[in-house]
């Protein structure tokens, strides 16, 4: 009879290892699944403000119509250049060939120089979904984004590159996708990210 108790224990804490393990496996499929972090581990911004790249409805604040700014050169991609309110700031969103015109895949903030024919928008600063905007230290961004860059010449840049692997890629139905972050004196500079040209 104490052999039966024991085998009934055994068996039962046998079942409560298992369906721990279990949990466990689940567990971490469903983080994986809830917030993809893929292997290059970075989760990707696509916006600036409310504007999302690879959105054929996507609308600057205050411009219903972008055909008459776009800028066409022979060394980059078509791009329209806007400023924010105070003109503090400049935002390319670039555009890839055969593409709407509101259809942007990369896009770039900057600090306003002169130079720039001002395109000025209604939004006080330009950040993207995840809040990184100019000004920010290293520090603050690589708690946003994490330590899975390549740094080169005060550029951190994270990369999603392996398409097959990679919902996200696939959902775009793009090859890479790049966030490039310069600084200078530890301060944020340059925000360039978006897609590469096919």
């Amino acid at each position: 009879m104490n052999q039966l108790k024991l085998e009934k224990h055994s068996s039962r804490k046998r079942s409560i290892l298992l369906i721990i393990k279990l949990l466990i496996i689940l567990v971490s499929l469903l983080d994986c699944a809830k917030n993809e972090t893929y292997k290059e581990n970075i989760v990707p911004d696509i916006s600036v403000n409310d504007i999302k790249l690879s959105d054929t409805t996507a609308v600057v604040l205050g411009y219903s119509n972008l055909k008459y700014n776009v800028i066409e050169g022979k060394e980059e991609l078509p791009y329209v250049i806007f400023t924010n309110e105070n003109k503090t700031e400049i935002l390319k969103l670039y555009l890839f060939y055969g593409t709407k015109i509101n259809e942007f895949y990369q896009a770039e903030i900057s600090p306003y120089d002169k130079k720039t024919i001002p395109n000025p928008t209604k939004y006080k600063n330009f950040s993207t979904e995840s809040g990184i905007k100019l000004g920010i230290t290293k520090k603050d961004l690589i708690k946003i984004k994490g330590n899975n860059f390549v740094e080169t010449n005060h550029i951190l840049r994270y990369e999603i590159s392996d398409y097959e692997k990679s919902h996200f890629l696939e959902k775009y139905n793009l090859p890479i996708y790049f966030a490039e972050y310069t600084f200078d004196q530890d301060k944020l500079c340059k925000i360039y990210f978006g897609f590469e040209y096919p």
